[in-house]
């Protein structure tokens, strides 16, 4: 209960409904409206709790069967209303959250403590707005609060492309009154990426596309079955988007009786969004006769107020099952999808604004640089031909997996494994009997990765991390969360091969919370950074053990400049009238090549003996997604061109020096891997410069000694 103060300091208890809100006489709260139940009311929900314990049985066991045998019956009783002491249970089971759950072990508890969110100061400003006359919430970083933003902050980072969006505070604060915080995330994920219905992320995604999608349709439903009405709407100029966007972006749970939001909620996760087409049909039905005589103020007032027996579920739902919508709506969509014919153009628009955007950056002066990744890569392939005429060996690779630790498999922790090389890698090495650990940004796209793997290797034994790897408290926090999996899992607490795959081409500049250039920090800092952390495990190993980084023949082009402190942060770059995109790419390439000869010789200083050793691998040209926030013709004139002469590499083919390089013989250490079949070549001139390498490495060790401060 609430406590209140009165004027002599004496605390009273606010009285609440039993949903938990603060009782008020008027208002447009979410609680009003409620009836009071008296004990015949009492008895009748006792008896429908009975009914509904029998029917999902313990912890929800017999529920999947009981919806295969009698469907019809489980339709009904949900639609008469789920028991409010189950509806929690009820909810995972009928949206498959709680499967999702169950296939994502500690997923959530990594997104809210270890990830970070380009929205969280948008949440924070949001929190105190949703349901602010609910007990839980009331409470300014209480833990309704806390809980709220948890679980808002987790699926914005799950799911960067949809992030947070306003609405979404009251669907979480809806699920957050019945369940946990991690219930509560995984039936958002449930209802957004279509666990049973259709995926519903385009209510929240830029632009609000699903949303505009179902204002159109509903605005010709209500022109079809009330016509009287859609024409009044029309001669006052009310739109959907005037009255109803709420409806769909919170499913009614935004200013609407908080009663007959449960009910309405009860049937839409069990049958989908057309229940929320079907009550707004039917609350415009139920006052139609008022609503065509009002002129345009009135009218925006009464579509937003709505008087309480409209609003009344055990009238208003009777009213929306008896409106039939399903058909119209699939014919719509089915319209929607159809191709429409246009008259014939000469040119097509979009055509010529991709072509001029992509002439636009081919003229800029760091894109010239870009061109000449060509000559680099012709003198690898050069380089490559000239050893295989004059030194026909080449390093001998293995095909499997011959140490182990124990009984154990050889762990691997490959970077960048949700898509391209990373993923083609993380898929051979598995095949060679490692266990990998695959490490990646996007839980979504880390999941799938996962099952994909599985899939295809049912005997590969795999776990996954999300780590960003531009983020340096992510990459702390990684190195813990995988000791302690090494020691949970009771394995030898070393690791035997690390893969520094992941990496990124930007064509602007994106600083990280650090205030690093992102590409300097994802494409080496980051890198520099894992290495340095998880350096004791692999010097732990009772095998040979081994660090992979994967560079880029574009280093062959870069000038080196300087590697103070500015140039590796990227700090410099930002003092250009435009972004030099090309060169901070090589640049990032070049010094991560540079710490791999300097990271060999600092070994070998230690220890002679190859127990840790170090290579490089150059994958050639890949078609990946690298270049995805090119102009599109930038990239498909690069990859048709080069797919022309012969160069272009699938992500498999372009895999094989990592692959190379992880398998050679343990003597192997401080070469460049280039064109598979475990080929070496020699880098450029700048890029085994010893006085460089001992300054880059001075300089990283420099910040890395300054992160590690900050997140001690």
């Amino acid at each position: 209960m609430e406590k209140k103060k009165t004027g002599d300091n004496v605390p009273v208890i606010a009285p609440v409904d039993r949903f938990g809100f603060l009782k008020q006489e008027q208002g447009n709260s979410p609680q009003r409206f409620i009836k009071t139940r008296s004990s015949t009311n009492y008895e009748k929900e006792e008896r429908r709790v009975t009914k509904w314990r029998k029917m999902i049985g313990a912890g929800g066991s017999d529920w999947k069967h009981y919806v295969k045998r009698k469907p019809h019956v489980v339709k009904r009783r949900i639609r008469k209303g789920i028991p409010d002491c189950l509806r929690g249970l009820v909810w995972q089971l009928i949206s498959g959250s709680r499967d999702l759950l169950l296939m994502n072990p500690g997923v959530y508890e990594q997104l809210v403590v270890y990830e970070t969110s380009a929205s969280e100061l948008d949440i924070i400003r949001d929190i105190s707005r949703t349901f602010p006359s609910h007990v839980f919430f009331q409470k300014r970083h209480g833990p309704g609060q806390r809980s709220l933003y948890n679980v808002l902050k987790a699926y914005s980072v799950y799911d960067r492309d949809v992030g947070y969006v306003q609405g979404m505070g009251f669907v979480a604060g809806l699920l957050l009154l019945y369940m946990s915080e991690e219930d509560a995330f995984w039936l958002l994920v449930a209802l957004l990426k279509g666990a049973v219905h259709s995926p519903m992320e385009g209510l929240y995604q830029a632009g609000l596309p699903l949303v505009q999608k179902y204002l159109l349709q509903f605005d010709q439903l209500v022109r079809e079955l009330m016509p009287k009405l859609g024409e009044h709407f029309t001669q006052e100029m009310i739109n959907p988007s005037m009255y109803a966007s709420q409806w769909f972006i919170t499913v009614f749970s935004y200013s609407f009786p908080f009663h007959s939001a449960l009910r309405i909620w009860d049937v839409f996760l069990a049958e989908g969004i057309n229940i929320v087409f079907k009550v707004g049909l039917a609350l415009l039905k139920h006052c139609h006769d008022d609503l065509v005589k009002l002129p345009f103020e009135e009218l925006m007032h009464a579509l937003r107020n709505f008087p309480e027996d409209a609003m009344d579920p055990d009238t208003l739902l009777p009213l929306a099952y008896s409106i039939k919508v399903a058909k119209r709506l699939e014919e719509m969509k089915q319209d929607g999808e159809k191709p429409v014919a246009k008259p014939a153009q000469t040119v097509n628009p979009k055509m010529i604004k991709d072509v001029v955007e992509a002439l636009r950056f081919a003229w800029s002066p760091s894109s010239w640089d870009m061109f000449l990744w060509s000559i680099a890569l012709f003198s690898s392939y050069l380089k490559l031909l000239r050893a295989s005429i004059f030194d026909s060996k080449s390093t001998p690779i293995s095909s499997s997996i011959v140490p182990k630790i124990g009984s154990s498999r050889p762990i691997c922790v490959v970077t960048g494994v949700t898509s391209g090389i990373g993923k083609a890698t993380a898929f051979a090495l598995a095949e060679k009997g490692y266990h990998v650990v695959l490490v990646g940004r996007s839980p979504q796209l880390l999941s799938e990765t996962l099952k994909e793997i599985k899939s295809k290797n049912k005997d590969a034994q795999l776990k996954s991390f999300v780590v960003d790897m531009s983020s340096f408290s992510s990459i702390f926090n990684f190195k813990d969360s995988l000791e302690q999996w090494l020691s949970d899992a009771e394995l030898h607490p070393s690791i035997q091969l690390l893969v520094n795959n992941a990496g990124i081409m930007a064509v602007s500049s994106r600083p990280t919370n650090e205030g690093y250039d992102r590409v300097m920090a994802t494409n080496y800092i980051g890198p520099f950074t894992m290495t340095k952390l998880l350096l004791p495990l692999l010097e732990n190993s009772s095998v040979p053990s081994r660090v992979v980084n994967v560079v880029s023949f574009t280093h062959r082009y870069a000038s080196i400049g300087k590697v103070d402190k500015d140039y590796v942060t990227g700090k410099h770059f930002t003092t250009y009238n435009q972004y030099p995109h090309a060169h901070v790419y090589e640049y990032s390439k070049l010094c991560l090549l540079l710490f791999s000869y300097e990271l060999h010789r600092q070994l070998r200083l230690k220890d002679d003996s190859h127990h840790v050793s170090v290579i490089a691998a150059d994958p050639g040209f890949v078609k990946t997604n690298l270049m995805r926030e090119y102009p599109k013709y930038v990239s498909a004139f690069a990859f048709f061109s080069f797919k022309l002469i012969g160069l272009l590499q699938t992500p498999d083919e372009g895999a094989r020096s990592s692959v190379d390089a992880a398998l050679a013989p343990s003597e192997t250490s401080g070469v460049y891997y280039f064109g598979g079949k475990g080929r070496t070549i020699k880098s450029s001139k700048a890029s085994r410069d010893p006085k460089l390498g001992k300054q880059l490495w001075e300089t990283s060790c420099g910040l890395f000694d300054q992160l590690q401060s900050y997140n001690d």
